[in-house]
């Protein structure tokens, strides 16, 4: 590992690679020591104003979709910056992915204002056993893995 560091180091021609560098390594090491759940918290609490911005739009009616792709830098929803859009008439539900995984699971940030999806989350949060990967983060959002 010593040995990489340093080749890296080697190559870096600017600040900003640096910064990135340094900002790589801190991430990396965090996921090691703390876990995915320590940068699901880091993920969710660092774009949770953004997040909330999206959904304010696609409540406006900015966003015709069932799939949008963000336009942002960094992602902001994981798996390609696509999010999902349901319209049930009643109320929006709209999938913010933290890993689409592979034929149909996924685990997502979940945004609903729909009185079903909500009974819906809620029953799966409470049936979730010891396992803690369905929870509320806070009024209106989850996160759940299906």
């Amino acid at each position: 590992m010593t040995i990489t560091l340093v080749k890296a180091l080697k190559i870096v021609r600017s600040t900003f690679q640096l910064v990135g560098l340094i900002f790589s390594i801190l991430l990396g090491s965090a996921s090691l020591f703390f876990g995915e759940r320590f940068i699901e918290k880091f993920d969710w609490r660092f774009y949770k104003n953004e997040r909330q911005e999206i959904v304010d739009r696609v409540l406006k009616g900015e966003y015709k979709e069932n799939i949008v792709h963000l336009d942002y830098f960094l992602p902001i929803s994981n798996g390609g910056n696509d999010i999902i859009i349901d319209d049930y008439g009643s109320g929006y539900t709209i999938l913010f992915f933290i890993d689409r995984g592979i034929l149909d699971h996924y685990s997502a940030f979940v945004y609903t204002n729909n009185y079903d999806k909500i009974q819906e989350f809620e029953s799966k949060i409470n049936n979730d056993n010891a396992e803690g990967t369905n929870y509320k983060l806070a009024p209106n959002w989850y996160r759940i893995s299906n």
